[in-house]
């Protein structure tokens, strides 16, 4: 069943990335001479031409757009040193912008001829409008202030907007009417209001309104000429190489892919003649197939099937320079999916993440800005060794996994560290994840989602899938919810459409992905529903469409009545089984409903990644079968009851004794001889036939007159063939009859001897 679906679910994918590719080659690049910008980890990028031409590392992701002197649009921010810097993007008054901000504030001076873009995928916290410009949203924005009438804010269709606040309602358009709220310019301009982004400015020198308004800070006036120069943007590259301007910030490698990260985009995306991947053991290098990107900076790079070594990546840059880096494949150790990070408290980050094994994780927190250089002994990031002996370490299960982090600097952004080791103890490779610092977090609705089931509808008749989210809230919302006051994230997935939403009761409602949109398998999902008041509520929950796989089922008879079974589960779950005679199970191609199983049946819990064990009772002689049905914490259950044939008791045969083989010693022959000093009896060992094995000391035993001798001490082989020994008896030995005990070729050998 499982790799029914995986091909049906190939199939669709294939289908979708078809229709994407076409939707993609249909777009225009008609502003390809014109300056975009882009954040990305608080790094604001000028890119023209699709090459990045200048970047700037921010105190925080807060950009004002104002006007050039050649009456353009202006960008001034802080950077993380804390100066203020403007750059001119001259006389260009068309600006797209990408990324994630926590502020984007459009000045008053920004000319009315000005268009600002916040693109698809974008994300910004707090969106304040002082200037009569247009702004097109198709992005996220949480928070909209709008204080200009004559501002045109149009949000298109893709756009996710939160609040808004508007002199105007005329100002805005494309946005629920219940989502905004119409003020007088004095409200919105009054103090440092809820939007919060004026802090980050405590200079006033620049405001000259006389209206307590200290966002436009950036007025067009001779002072702001004289103390803060606009940079230029160069068109050309940096003088610099690229090996000096890129690295490779982490490597992960899963089967016949591996996926790579760059510190910045590159300005034309890598293709696989690009790269290489040499193997650095005995084995063989990797065959690239195919190079994938979306931003330039990410990288998908699917291979040929590999086998498990030490690895080293290698990239040519545009300039000829090469960067590389070495890493780790594991394949049969523990997989782990990009988790979730967010914050959870004033200095606290909850983590989410899913492995496909059990075991344990070990994970280590260092803020960006740390020398790790000096913390890890001169190395960019931990070894394996380091982060199990300095790392915490936490128990893992299969598929969904959860922990906190306490006592985190909200101000600072943090790289997380973290590898896993299963039960057989296979360590994982190191993966890394980014914990940005805290921005302004959207206040938590009073109403809460206190339930979120996640259904998979698949078809494979009619070859379609669709999938919906049924939640449950506290209380009823005093507004009328619409389809664009929720969205759906997950850390593999980006862009997930929704469908439509359905009202079923007061508190409850049905959200429905766009259909024959493909929601991935063993992830982690959250909704999150915007209120009109800017308020949000957000609840995770686990997709996984299979229940447990039962395999290696294997059943033993321990007698007339029981027997025992054992089988390895890949999850955790719960096994409903039953003993069924023949006659009960049906013999043809109709169904075997797992009620039959569940109904009157038997449950245990069982464990995954590991083999479980059953006993059977009150077995009889007829022909039975042990039936089971697994079901798993997500209420998936087999569509069907499987079952094994339980044997036949068979009564053990009694032990044959087996014959005593027939001594290899032909003769001992006893004299007296002095060895090393002692005087004692000499034992002249003769075999009847040769012996292939070295005789030690430990091999030989000589019993008899109520003595044991034995041990280096009491024996010593004066000399060994393969045809005979000759042995030494070291203390005082009585005279009588005696017993040599001696291993010949594995095989204890037996003879007598008198001793005069």
């Amino acid at each position: 069943m499982k790799k029914l679906f995986s091909v049906f679910l190939a199939s669709l994918l294939l289908l979708q990335l078809s229709l994407f590719a076409l939707a993609d080659s249909s777009k225009s690049a008609a502003a390809a001479q014109q300056y975009s910008l882009q954040v990305i980890d608080n790094v604001m990028q000028f890119v023209k031409n699709d090459k990045v031409v200048r970047s700037v590392s921010l105190q925080n992701s807060t950009i004002n757009l104002g006007k050039s002197k050649q009456g353009g649009i202006r960008v001034s921010v802080k950077d993380s040193t804390g100066k203020s810097r403007s750059f001119t993007l001259g006389s260009q008054t068309a600006l797209t912008v990408s990324g994630e901000l926590q502020s984007l504030q459009l000045s008053k001076s920004l000319p009315a001829s000005a268009s600002v873009s916040l693109e698809k995928g974008a994300k910004v916290e707090s969106l304040k409008v002082n200037a009569a410009c247009k702004v097109q949203l198709q992005g996220k924005v949480s928070q909209l202030k709008v204080t200009n009438a004559n501002a045109k804010v149009t949000a298109e269709k893709s756009a996710s907007i939160g609040s808004v606040s508007t002199v105007s309602a005329n100002a805005v358009s494309g946005i629920s009417q219940a989502k905004i709220t119409v003020s007088t310019a004095g409200s919105l301009s009054a103090g440092r209001d809820q939007m919060n982004d004026d802090s980050r400015y405590e200079d006033n020198r620049y405001d000259r309104d006389d209206d307590e308004d200290d966002d436009d800070r950036y007025e067009d006036d001779d002072r702001y000429e004289d103390e803060e120069q606009e940079e230029e943007l160069p068109d050309d590259k940096p003088s610099v190489p690229d090996s000096q301007r890129y690295r490779i910030t982490s490597i992960q490698s899963k089967p016949a892919e591996v996926l790579f990260s760059l510190n910045l985009p590159t300005e034309q995306p890598l293709t696989k003649d690009d790269i290489a991947i040499l193997c650095n053991g005995s084995g063989k290098d990797m065959t690239i197939v195919n190079v994938y990107t979306k931003d330039n900076q990410n990288y998908t790079v699917t291979t040929a099937y590999y086998a498990d070594n030490e690895y080293f990546l290698s990239i040519q840059l545009a300039d000829g320079s090469m960067i590389n880096k070495t890493f780790t494949v594991s394949l049969l150790a523990p997989q782990l999916e990009k988790p979730f990070v967010e914050w959870s408290g004033e200095n606290s980050v909850e983590i989410t993440y899913v492995s496909d094994a059990a075991g344990s994780l070990y994970y280590l927190v260092q803020p960006v800005a740390a020398q790790t250089r000096n913390l890890w002994e001169e190395q960019e990031e931990p070894t394996v060794d380091q982060l199990k002996a300095k790392g915490t370490k936490l128990e893992m299960k299969v598929q969904s996994n959860r922990f906190t982090i306490d006592n985190l600097d909200a101000r600072t952004a943090y790289t997380l560290y973290y590898l896993a080791v299963d039960n057989f103890d296979r360590t994982s490779q190191i993966y890394t994840a980014s914990i940005p610092a805290k921005t302004e977090q959207p206040e938590k609705s009073e109403i809460t989602i206190v339930d979120m089931v996640i259904n998979s509808n698949i078809n494979i008749d009619e070859v379609s899938v669709h999938h919906s989210f049924d939640i449950t809230l506290s209380e009823a919302p005093q507004e009328e919810l619409t389809l664009d006051q929720f969205s759906v994230t997950c850390p593999q997935e980006s862009d997930i459409k929704l469908g439509k939403l359905t009202k079923r009761s007061d508190t409850e409602y049905r959200v429905e992905i766009a259909p024959n949109r493909i929601l991935k398998d063993n992830n982690n999902y959250t909704l999150t529903i915007t209120f009109a008041d800017g308020s949000t509520a957000s609840k995770k929950a686990f997709l996984d469409y299979s229940a447990p796989e039962i395999n290696s089922v294997k059943l033993n008879r321990t007698s007339e009545t029981t027997a025992e079974v054992s089988f390895f589960s890949d999850t955790d779950g719960i096994l409903y089984w039953k003993v069924l005679d023949k006659s009960e199970i049906p013999q043809d191609t109709s169904p075997k409903e797992p009620e039959v199983i569940i109904n009157g049946g038997n449950r245990v819990d069982i464990i995954g990644q590991t083999t479980n064990v059953l006993e059977l009772e009150n077995l009889t002689d007829e022909t039975q079968y042990f039936c089971f049905v697994s079901e798993d914490e997500y209420g998936n259950r087999m569509n069907f009851y499987d079952y094994e044939k339980i044997p036949t008791y068979v009564a053990p045969e009694p032990p044959v004794q087996p014959e005593p083989e027939e001594s290899n010693i032909a003769s001992i022959t006893v004299t007296d001889d002095t060895y090393m000093g002692s005087k004692g009896p000499r034992l002249s060992v003769t075999y009847k036939k040769e012996i292939s094995s070295f005789v030690d000391n430990a091999d030989i035993v000589v019993r008899g007159s109520k003595q044991v001798l034995s041990g280096y001490r009491q024996i010593q082989i004066a000399e060994a063939r393969p045809d005979g020994i000759e042995i030494q008896l070291m203390p005082v030995v009585q005279a009588g009859e005696y017993t040599l005990e001696i291993y010949l070729d594995d095989v204890l050998n037996k003879a007598t001897f008198t001793i005069e």
